[in-house]
């Protein structure tokens, strides 16, 4: 799979819901997530909430290969059993996959190193899900991700963030939703999305991709923009668009998941040229 140019990479990110399985344990909504998958062609593939993909000898991931004709790694979330998925096409080579974290992150993040054919940088990606309901906790799983920015590091960090990015317009946010993604407000005062954790990774140098091409910042839940692509400053001015793609589902079939998926081009060229202006 992947259909790009030499130059241009494209990643795409995915919250299935339950790993795409029905109610009745049936694979329907899997198969028509890969179909659109398909249609977009990614050369790398990051998938959260992949529940049920290690059983049986992780039969769905291999399943998944075999529909998205791209290669699978699966990172277990030991405590939710929402695993992590990262898959890549031909133009793609593994170096090295890592994934735990596990004493700190509610499911799990991982990192995939890989090199892109005719490009010999090295480009590390990374699969995360943050925690739903604490941005404390989150906070603490973004420290992990904050290394991925050093200087000389091509990085794209990209899935289920759980938080409102810094920027985007204000949600609202009642009840129960107000405490796992709001400041604490007095009674009676309007509630503020809590930031934080899309602060911290913009310090510590990331750039949201959408942001950055001049997408419209469009929400991928019912609440606010939570799937969000962020990358290191090599990559900054490599991010050719970034789109949140609409749900496909017709009249009377049920969605295909209750997060929308998220795609990014990046000039590869560019983070070349980036590097070498820098002395990366």
């Amino acid at each position: 799979m992947g259909t790009m140019t030499d130059n241009l990479l494209r990643v795409m990110t995915w919250n299935l819901r339950d790993g795409g399985v029905e109610p009745d344990g049936s694979y329907r909504r899997w198969e028509r997530q890969a179909a659109r998958i398909a249609q977009v062609a990614p050369d790398v593939l990051l998938l959260q909430e992949c529940k049920g993909w290690d059983a049986r000898g992780a039969e769905q991931l291999y399943r998944a290969e075999a529909g998205t004709g791209m290669r699978g790694f699966l990172a277990p979330a030991r405590m939710t059993g929402s695993h992590l998925a990262a898959f890549i096409g031909d133009r793609v080579r593994a170096v090295r996959f890592d994934h735990g974290h596990e004493a700190v992150s509610w499911h799990a993040q991982c990192a995939l190193r890989l090199r892109v054919s005719g490009h010999e940088a090295e480009l590390v990606v990374v699969n995360v899900h943050l925690s739903p309901f604490s941005e404390e906790h989150r906070l603490t799983e973004a420290g992990l991700l904050t290394r991925f920015a050093a200087d000389g590091v091509r990085s794209v960090v990209a899935g289920d963030f759980n938080s409102v990015p810094w920027g985007d317009p204000e949600p609202v946010l009642a009840g129960p939703e107000a405490g796992v993604w709001a400041v604490p407000a007095p009674p009676g005062e309007p509630t503020r999305a809590d930031r934080r954790v899309s602060l911290r990774l913009l310090q510590a140098g990331f750039a949201d991709a959408a942001a950055a091409s001049g997408a419209p910042l469009r929400a991928t839940t019912d609440l606010f923009r939570g799937d969000l692509v962020y990358v290191s400053p090599l990559l900054r001015d490599s991010v050719v668009a970034c789109r949140t793609l609409d749900d496909p589902a017709r009249p009377g079939e049920p969605p295909l998941s209750d997060h929308l998926a998220v795609v990014v081009d990046l000039d590869l060229d560019a983070a070349t040229t980036a590097a070498d202006d820098r002395g990366a």
